[in-house]
């Protein structure tokens, strides 16, 4: 009886997931260290961002009856919803202590770092192994970029990791089960309910949430991988088009046309390519033909998308003709690239040719009811959200996005700019905020800050870059080729081509049109890819080294002493900005919120650019934002038509705390009227404000 519950204390042991309780232990000690530190230390040291005060205030005024607004006076929804949801509980209890929400919020960010770090193991500890899930993990828990990033600012990062990293973990088990027993509704309805929490967590995650659908909807055909990078191709070849022949920022000025363009040319592009036959299995035929049908294909679809568009030139204020030459040169060349890869890596043999009309007939009905499904689940909640922004705020998305949008109308102001160059375009920059590949950047720009100090000033500093960028997915493939039957296995289960595909169109969608001032935290696609990537990579070099007695221990514990530094780095970072009983005077929480409670009366309404932080700490004074963030559509209407002055004087304004400089240029070009100057503090002007 005793040997039989020593055996089971055993197994029991043994099923314990030691590593994932360790993770979150020590993630959660670190955390719990933080939110028990000194009142000042949230200000100063975690909390510093504006755009997460926009969450706080808000969130405190919907939970004490005020509604959505951050000033009390217009209502607003510049701001992400399911954050939002879950600030409002969190921030009902800042009627009772500022701080509070605060030590509250820095946990429930705590749980969410460690779970994502927890996914993120599991994902690469049952596609690559569990030695580089461990350093995956403890990567993504401690390192000080994604956690100063994704965590440490209170923002919607957080939840939105969390669930786009969720929903690949249940695309994993989807993927592993569908090839044995067919997928059922209620499986769809669960990725798409997923789907939807991380759609809802960043909005611009649509993306990702609508090619999921494509990823689970066309599961065993090639068409579920070639048909989204299509698409990628076709806008990629005629944005460049227009950039080369235009340049930037002059591009901006045809967006409309270039845009017209990208629509016409996916569509013909992707029904052509379908009815062709270029979504078979690449063993099902030769080469040539399918080069021939590429070349048809190509020439086809453009000779189609120059029609539409010479036809529409006038009513899109025309566009470079020399476009439509460059577009069929990338689209030939990108094609051919990418099918020769799709044939290179393809692990479909000896499979015989389904025409594309039997392909349809066979499949239409599956495509028609899950897609119904899942876009039906996706998209209503969508559509719901809309339309109760537009009735009861004003304007259907968040107006956040919509000003800054409008910003980019300017090219330079005080909030930055339009892409003036290639890097920014493509978010590849390693100066500017154009830079959604992060760390991975870093690491570029300090080779090639190196490579040009050796090289001297004769070669140019971009060209070294562009060329690390190139050389950096070369050796990326080049790793995956060494095991092409893993690597495809790995990128299947891990959905790289569904997150790559997601990670570029988020990036187009923000730089085709133009917008600005863009932010680190957008970016939550782009570092999941490159640490599943990179560790994909890493696991097929690594492969053949394993049948080496004992490598898989040794590389086991390698993982554990690689990952021990990471945690001590960030705990020891942790414990330098977060001290405990250093302020035994009570400071004031933000020096600006004492020096405007001390020159203004009780009730002020003072104007301000920014001024998250401040509306949120000051007391007895109400903060109205000026720069539109987390305004009401109303101000932003008349913010463009140059009467946002009048806009404050209906609303009973009676100060504005701003850099006078930065009032008399775009976006502000002087519409607001000041009268004597009150006071002065950190280059800003506390000054009257005249109606």
């Amino acid at each position: 009886m005793n040997m039989e519950k020593t055996l089971q204390s055993r197994e029991l042991v043994k099923r314990i997931p030691w590593f994932e309780v360790i993770l979150v232990i020590v993630v959660m000690a670190i955390h719990i260290y933080a939110a028990t530190s000194d009142a000042y230390n949230f200000p100063a040291s975690w909390f510093t961002r504006d755009d997460a005060y926009y969450y706080f205030k808000v969130a405190q005024n919907i939970s004490e009856g005020h509604g959505s607004t951050f000033d009390g006076v217009g209502l607003t929804n510049g701001y992400h919803p399911l954050w939002m949801l879950v600030c409002i509980p969190i921030f009902a209890l800042a009627r009772f202590d500022l701080i509070l929400p605060l030590r509250i919020l820095l946990l429930v960010q705590a749980a969410l770092s460690a779970a994502t770090a927890v996914l993120i193991y599991r994902l690469i500890k049952s596609s690559v192994s569990e030695a580089l899930g461990i350093i995956a993990a403890s990567w993504w828990a401690f390192n000080w970029y994604i956690h100063g990033t994704l965590y440490q600012m209170g923002l919607e990062s957080a939840l939105a990791s969390f669930t786009a990293t969720l929903l690949i973990y249940q695309l994993l088990k989807m993927e592993r089960s569908w090839r044995t027993s067919p997928l059922t509704r209620r499986q769809v309805i669960g990725l798409a309910i997923f789907a939807l929490l991380a759609l809802f967590s960043r909005l611009d995650l649509v993306f990702f949430a609508l090619l999921a659908g494509l990823w689970i909807i066309f599961r065993g055909t090639p068409i579920r991988t070639l048909l989204p990078l299509d698409a990628l191709l076709a806008t990629v070849s005629v944005l460049m088009s227009f950039i080369i022949r235009l340049g930037l920022p002059d591009y901006y000025t045809y967006t409309a046309a270039a845009l017209t363009m990208v629509a016409v040319s996916v569509i013909t592009k992707i029904l052509l390519y379908f009815f062709l036959g270029l979504y078979q299995p690449s063993s099902a035929q030769s080469v040539w033909r399918e080069l021939r049908q590429i070349i048809l294909a190509v020439a086809a679809s453009s000779l189609i998308t120059s029609g539409v568009m010479i036809a529409a030139s006038s009513p899109l204020g025309g566009f470079p003709r020399i476009a439509l030459l460059y577009d069929f040169g990338f689209n030939l060349a990108g094609m051919i690239l990418l099918r020769l890869l799709a044939r290179f890596f393809s692990q479909n043999k000896n499979r015989e040719r389904v025409s594309p009309l039997e392909l349809l007939k066979s499949k239409w009905k599956s495509w028609l009811e899950e897609g119904m499904i899942y876009y039906g689940i996706v998209g209503i909640p969508l559509v719901i959200y809309m339309l109760a922004n537009k009735v009861f705020i004003g304007t259907a998305m968040p107006v956040s996005g919509e000003i800054k949008r409008w910003w980019a109308s300017f090219g330079l102001h005080t909030y930055g700019g339009v892409a003036r160059n290639l890097f920014q375009f493509w978010a590849v920059d390693f100066v500017t905020e154009f830079n959604a590949w992060r760390p991975l950047t870093f690491f570029l720009d300090a080779w090639h800050t190196q490579i040009g100090i050796w090289r001297g000033s004769t070669y140019k500093i971009e060209f070294i870059y562009g060329d690390l960028v190139f050389l950096v997915a070369i050796v990326w493939l080049a790793a995956l080729a060494f095991n092409r039957h893993r690597a495809v296995r790995a990128a299947t289960q891990l959905g790289l081509p569904l997150l790559f595909t997601a990670s570029w169109v988020q990036i187009i969608s923000y730089n085709a049109l133009g917008y600005a001032s863009m932010k680190e935290w957008y970016w939550i696609t782009e570092p999941l890819f490159l640490v599943l990537a990179f560790m994909v990579g890493v696991g097929i070099l690594l492969k053949p080294f394993l049948k080496i007695p004992y490598a898989r221990v040794g590389l086991l514990v390698a993982a554990v002493i690689i990952s021990l530094p990471m945690a001590r780095a960030l705990a020891i970072q942790t414990i330098e900005n977060m001290p405990h009983g250093m302020y035994h005077v009570k400071p004031p929480y933000i020096d600006v919120a004492r020096f405007l409670e001390k020159h203004t009366p009780a009730g002020a309404k003072i104007s301000m650019t920014g001024g998250g932080n401040v509306g949120y700490y000051i007391q007895g004074r109400t903060i109205v934002n000026m720069d539109g963030l987390i305004n009401s559509p109303a101000y932003f209407e008349a913010f463009k038509l140059g009467k946002a002055n009048d806009y404050m004087a209906s609303i009973g304004l009676n100060y504005i705390f701003a850099n006078p400089g930065i009032l008399s240029g775009p976006p502000y070009r002087g519409e607001y009227k000041t009268g004597k100057v009150i006071a002065l503090y950190g280059g800003k002007s506390l000054m009257e404000f005249t109606p």
